[in-house]
């Protein structure tokens, strides 16, 4: 009797130890190692890059220019984000998406800014300040017409020109194409008071371009 009344107490005694455990969140040596998993991996979400390439920064422009945009845009985890950038204007709101388009702007002095958002919402901006004016200028110029090829051949198939215009000699980025072997041409929706830089490329029937001429000037007048 005395042996069943130990026994009982013994595991009374185990009982009790395994319900104080239990209360006090006792378990195993896997649950004790184990830390709360939050889904943070303790990596940290870099900041995306982004750089507007054209038009330069305090570039003067006509209302009636259409403007070709372009910005490059990456990120560490999402690699390039370009398609993303969005384009506003202080003046015109949002005038354009992605890494390249084209567009006119309203007169007056512009702050147009690109903007990019990564997948974990971290975002970076780049900003340019241009000068929309109204046009009201015009100006003819003139070139020698080209009579050979770049290997001394006879030129016989020439197709037309390529104008390639710009307020600084070092960034052409407007252009015209003139149809045929006329030698002269009239540009409209200039700026008075601007002074413009430009060269010509001959094209032949098959689209391809000669080298640029020499770079000439011209002021616009009233």
């Amino acid at each position: 009797m005395t042996q069943i009344k130990t026994l009982m107490y013994q595991y009374l005694l185990a009982l009790i130890v395994c319900l104080m455990l239990v209360a006090c969140g006792g378990g195993s040596v896997d649950s004790l190692d184990k830390a709360p998993d939050d889904g943070d991996d303790g990596s940290e979400n870099s900041t995306p890059t982004l750089t507007i390439i054209s038009p330069e920064a305090n570039q003067s422009f006509s209302d009636q220019s259409v403007i070709t945009f372009s910005a490059t845009a990456s990120d560490t985890e999402d690699g390039d984000i370009g398609s993303d950038i969005e384009w506003n204007s202080n003046l015109d709101g949002v005038i354009g998406s992605g890494s390249e388009f084209s567009a006119s702007l309203s007169s007056g002095e512009h702050t147009v800014t690109a903007s990019v958002t990564d997948s974990d919402n971290a975002s970076s901006s780049d900003s340019i300040e241009l000068t929309i004016r109204i046009s009201q200028g015009f100006a003819t110029i003139n070139w020698v017409p080209p009579s050979l090829n770049t290997d001394g051949s006879n030129l016989n198939d020439l197709a037309g020109y390529k104008i390639e215009l710009g307020q600084s000699e070092d960034n052409l980025n407007q252009y015209q194409i003139v149809n045929g072997s006329s030698s002269s041409s009239l540009l409209e929706n200039l700026i008075v008071g601007e002074t413009y830089y430009y060269a010509v490329r001959a094209i032949n029937q098959y689209g391809i371009e000669s080298q640029l001429s020499a770079v000439s000037s011209f002021r616009v007048v009233e």
